[in-house]
């Protein structure tokens, strides 16, 4: 016995239901795979040291803090810094931040930024606290006049970027576009749909055949 042929509908919503299991899927796993990422902040500044110049302040122009805040970015987020204190696994950077060098007032300072990031929770915020102490055990080395002080001790770890929910809500989003978007195709591009037969060409056939020609008389 052969079996029916399935109707061109069937085979759109079974095509249509697929493409967005597999995009389901795919979100689905990537969710399981992504491990979280974890981060801690703190800010440093760098100030003059006690024994600097009285006139320290009067011939320090923004192109010697450029350069001071260059070597000390540097010293902040190198990874032997990391390395001397004692941490792998993490991720180190530090910038500055604009607009905070005073020059000619008597609080002269320039705040620098510092984030540690690790998948692993509990490094984070011991690692930066001990980056921050490391970098400040070497500003003897620098030969300048600054010193580097916390003005915010490292925060608890916070995570950061796409979470496990964000990943599944944003692929059940997608799996509906493509699903819609794959209907949309297939109703566009799919086969032609039978033209319809006239009614009078139905009730000829029905009948027979053509209707007779009349006899003139």
């Amino acid at each position: 016995m052969i079996s029916p042929r399935p109707h061109p509908r069937q085979i759109a919503r079974l095509l249509t239901a697929t493409a967005a299991l597999l995009v389901l899927l795919a979100g689905g796993t990537y969710a399981l795979a992504h491990a979280p990422s974890y981060e801690s902040n703190a800010t440093v500044v760098l100030v003059p040291k006690r024994d600097a110049p009285q006139n320290f302040r009067t011939y320090v122009g923004a192109d010697t803090i450029a350069a001071t805040a260059g070597t000390y970015l540097e010293l902040l987020s190198s990874p032997s810094t990391l390395t001397e204190a004692g941490f792998r696994g993490v991720h180190l950077s530090a910038n500055d931040v604009p607009d905070t060098s005073v020059v000619n007032s008597g609080s002269l300072t320039l705040s620098i930024d510092v984030t540690t990031r690790s998948r692993q929770r509990r490094l984070v915020q011991p690692a930066l606290s001990a980056v921050i102490a490391t970098a400040r055990r070497h500003e003897g080395e620098l030969d300048d006049l600054w010193d580097i002080r916390t003005v915010s001790s490292p925060s608890a770890p916070s995570q950061f970027g796409a979470t496990r929910g964000r990943i599944v809500s944003a692929s059940v989003l997608l799996s509906l576009l493509a699903a819609l978007v794959l209907s949309t195709l297939i109703r566009y591009f799919g086969p032609a749909r039978p033209a319809r037969r006239s009614p009078s060409r139905s009730v000829a056939r029905s009948s027979g055949g053509p209707p007779s020609a009349s006899t003139s008389r």
